[in-house]
C-alpha cells in the first residue's frame, strides 16, 4: 500500500505543481488547518453528524465515511473564509 501512495502522491505532484492541470481543491482547504480538523476528528469521530449507527455493510460504512469527510471538508473550508488559521 504504501507504494501506491506513493505513485498516487507521485501522479497529484505532476498534475498539480507540475502540468497545473488542477488547483488542488479541496486538500488546500484541509491543509491549512490539517492540525485542528484532526484533532476534531479524534474527538469528534464518535457523534453525529460524523457517525451513527450504520447497519454494518461496506455501502453503509462507505456512506457514513463520505459523509464525515464532507462534514470536514466544508468545516475547513469556512474556516479557510474566514482565515481563521492553527499553526503550531
Amino acid at each position: 500500500m504504501a507504494g501506491t501512495g506513493y505513485l498516487v502522491l507521485a501522479l497529484v505532484y505532476v498534475i498539480v505543481d507540475v502540468k497545473k492541470f488542477w488547483t488542488g481543491v479541496p486538500f488546500i482547504f484541509v491543509g491549512m488547518n490539517s492540525i485542528l480538523v484532526y484533532v476534531g476528528h479524534e474527538t469528534l469521530g464518535d457523534r453525529f453528524p460524523f457517525h451513527w449507527d450504520a447497519t454494518n455493510t461496506h455501502a453503509a460504512l462507505l456512506w457514513e465515511n463520505m459523509f464525515g469527510v464532507a462534514c470536514w471538508i466544508i468545516i475547513a473550508y469556512r474556516m479557510y473564509q474566514l482565515r481563521f488559521f492553527v499553526n503550531i
